[in-house]
């Protein structure tokens, strides 16, 4: 089985993977429905999921992964 780890950096502020106070916006309350980057949040999972249903196994079957996108998204450790 593979499993794909994604860093997924803030959908709506800069500062990418890594949260910095003076830049990182909360994003939850922004692409939840109502949000104001909900479509564009929308569109970024929409990419992904043709991406995931592009992956082929030995027989040209769909080819199981386990998706992890938000893999130790709030660890300090980095």
């Amino acid at each position: 089985m593979t499993t794909i780890i994604w860093h997924f950096s803030n959908p709506v502020s800069g500062g990418g993977f890594y949260w910095r106070d003076s830049v990182s916006l909360p994003a939850v309350r922004y692409i939840i429905p109502g949000g104001e980057a909900h479509n564009a949040y929308k569109e970024i999972l929409r990419t992904i999921g043709d991406w995931a249903k592009s992956l082929e196994g030995a027989y040209g079957t769909l080819a199981p992964v386990i998706f992890r996108p938000y893999y130790e998204f709030d660890g300090g450790w980095f």
